[in-house]
């Protein structure tokens, strides 16, 4: 809604593909299992330091959870690019 608001086309197109990006990342990460269950509590994590009132350290774990992430998904690509080139 915020994002709508503010009638700048521009914006919510950049926006729109950014979700649409993180998206295809959300759904090849949950495709693997022990990806789901280390999101899951890296996300119990984020919610806890949240409760505690701790918006730094929940900044961080959010942060890293994303990072680690994106960066086993980009070597599960490399991967596969790999064993369709064999």
């Amino acid at each position: 809604m915020i994002i709508d608001s503010t009638r700048n086309v521009m914006m919510q197109n950049i926006l729109g593909n950014l979700r649409n990006i993180d998206k295809a990342f959300r759904k090849r990460a949950l495709k693997v299992e022990v990806e789901r269950e280390v999101g899951f509590h890296e996300h119990q994590a984020v919610f806890k330091a949240i409760i505690q009132r701790n918006p730094e350290q929940a900044e961080q774990l959010m942060k890293d959870h994303i990072l680690r992430t994106k960066d086993n998904i980009l070597a599960a690509e490399v991967r596969l690019e790999a064993d369709r080139r064999s």
